[in-house]
């Protein structure tokens, strides 16, 4: 088959056979068949990365709430130890100190004696 066409005033003649014309189409179909390929396994390995890093980063915020709620556990039992150091501190140097828990729990001084009212 011959084609002739003019471009810009002069005639340019193309020779295609049919053999050339499937040949050109099957290379076609298996450069769009390639490209197809390629373009869904590129898309499946995105939307995995995708996935796995939608995943670690839900799983990154819920370890950073329970990073906070023991670093406030923690900052509280700080404080308490630091109370607690102060009162056994206190109970070990201060005698008005050891003398006001014996009394909280029930202890008398040996020449003491206890009033009890009849209510």
């Amino acid at each position: 088959m011959k084609v002739s066409a003019y471009v810009h005033g002069q005639k340019i003649r193309a020779s295609y056979s049919l053999d050339s014309i499937n040949q050109k189409k099957k290379q076609m179909e298996a450069d769009y068949s390639f490209w197809l390929t390629f373009s869904l396994i590129f898309l499946c390995g995105f939307m995995i990365c995708l996935v796995v890093n939608l995943r670690a980063h839900s799983d990154l915020k819920q370890e950073l709430g329970r990073y906070e709620v023991l670093s406030q556990q923690v900052e509280t039992l700080r404080k308490k130890n630091m109370e607690l150091a102060d009162e056994v501190k206190m109970l070990r140097t201060d005698l008005s100190a050891i003398e006001r828990e014996a009394r909280k729990l029930g202890m008398i001084k040996p020449d003491e004696k206890i009033l009890v009212s009849g209510r």
